[in-house]
Formats: structure tokens, C-alpha cells, sequence
């Protein structure tokens, strides 16, 4: 359970009963939509403004919503706020409620957005290299790579072919027809295992808070005749 931290710049003198109700958010872990409406808040007292600011991390801070009123206002209330500005490096969001005779109350309210994506966009494609003697084979497909920080390989056959079941390759993304793809490079060392079907399985290892360590993908390859 997450908790909000509540500080007061100000003690709220009497008569001026200035308080933020509620102030919640969406669940966190999700990827950044400048269009979701995630925010959500009520405040009571003699309100004249409101702002709501986007903390990112290192300490930068974003104002994206604010309201003022020339004369107090007894409540005020706003659901499925959006933030225009959401990026995977916002760490927290601040509620500054404003009221008479300059009394402010805040509320930070930490937020995590998801930071890794690692999805394959079928169908792969089977590749044999046809030149030198080493019988290099290429496996790739389209896919959505974002903060992945290292990427490996391996392909797996139906079943084992000249006595091999498997072998590691060397992964890497490339750009083809400028869009992202992932590819795994094998050195077989025979043209039937080149050729061969099989699956392939990409592991990305990946640094966020609300990703596991690693995401597997696999993508099934066809034989070459």
C-alpha cells in the first residue's frame, strides 16, 4: 500500500479550516499516457487556488494543472486529472492547495511509471547466410524495445537435428525500414541446422522498479526448404 506525505507550510489558524480531502492516483506501473486520466483530488476551506506539479526524477518539477479564484471557495473536487506531460521519469505528484490569508497545504503523492517494454511483433524471419563455410543463421522480428539494457538468444529445434537440440546466438536490435527489430545471430556449422524450424527465445534484462529483471519472448521460425 502506498501512502501519501502530507506537510503543512503553514499552521492552519482557526476559522480557516483548509484541508485536502483526498488525493489519489491510478495504480502505478503503467506506461506513460499523456491522455489517461490518473489524478484524482478533493479539497475544503476557503480555497482560492490549486496547482498540481509533476516531480521527476533528479528533482525536476512540472507544474501541468492549476485553477484561481478571486473570492474563497468552500470545496472544490477534480477526478481523472491527465498529465500531459507523463514520462517514465516522474516519480511523484504534489496536490498545493491555496487558501485565505496565504495558508497552503501539500500533499506528494509518489507515483511509478512503467520504464521497459519488450514485445515481439510476429511474424519472424529465417535467414541463411549463403557465403563462407560457417553457415550463419539470422532470425529476426519486428518488436517494441524500450529501456532494455542488455539483450541475449537462443534456438531451440523441434527436435534435435544431427544430435544439436539447441545453441545460443548473439542477439542484437536493429532498424530495418526504420522500425525497431531483435535479431539472434547462430553460427551452425551445418546447412540442415541452418535451415531448420524451430523457436527462437529473445531475454531482455531490464532495470525498472516495476518490471521483473528479465522478460523472455519467443517467436516460432519456419525451415527453410
Amino acid at each position: 500500500m502506498r501512502f501519501a506525505i502530507l506537510s503543512v507550510s503553514m499552521l492552519v489558524l482557526a476559522g480557516d479550516p483548509l484541508s485536502i480531502d483526498h488525493f489519489v492516483a491510478a495504480p502505478d506501473c503503467i506506461m506513460p499516457d499523456p491522455h489517461r486520466g490518473i489524478l484524482s483530488f478533493a479539497a475544503s476551506g476557503g480555497i482560492l487556488r490549486y496547482r498540481l506539479d509533476a516531480i521527476h526524477s533528479g528533482g525536476r518539477v512540472r507544474a501541468f494543472s492549476s485553477e484561481t479564484d478571486r473570492t474563497p471557495i468552500p470545496a472544490i473536487a477534480r477526478s481523472g486529472v491527465a498529465d500531459p506531460g507523463a514520462a517514465s521519469d516522474v516519480v511523484a505528484y504534489r496536490l498545493t492547495v491555496t487558501g485565505e490569508r496565504g495558508v497552503t497545504v501539500e500533499r506528494t503523492l509518489p507515483f511509478r511509471y512503467r520504464r521497459a517494454v519488450f514485445e515481439l511483433v510476429p511474424p519472424a524471419t529465417h535467414i541463411r547466410a549463403t557465403s563462407g563455410g560457417d553457415h550463419l543463421a539470422r532470425y529476426e522480428t519486428a518488436a517494441r524495445v524500450a529501456h532494455v539494457d542488455s539483450l541475449s538468444c537462443r534456438v531451440t529445434f523441434d527436435a534435435p537435428v544431427e544430435g544439436v537440440l539447441s545453441r545460443a546466438g548473439t542477439a542484437d536490435i536493429v532498424t530495418i525500414s526504420g522500425e525497431p527489430h531483435v535479431r539472434c545471430s547462430v553460427r551452425w556449422h551445418s546447412t540442415r541446422r541452418a535451415r531448420a524450424a524451430g523457436t527462437v527465445e529473445w531475454t531482455a534484462r531490464v532495470t525498472d522498479t516495476c518490471t521483473q529483471g528479465r522478460i523472455m519472448r519467443t517467436a516460432r521460425v519456419n525451415a527453410i526448404p
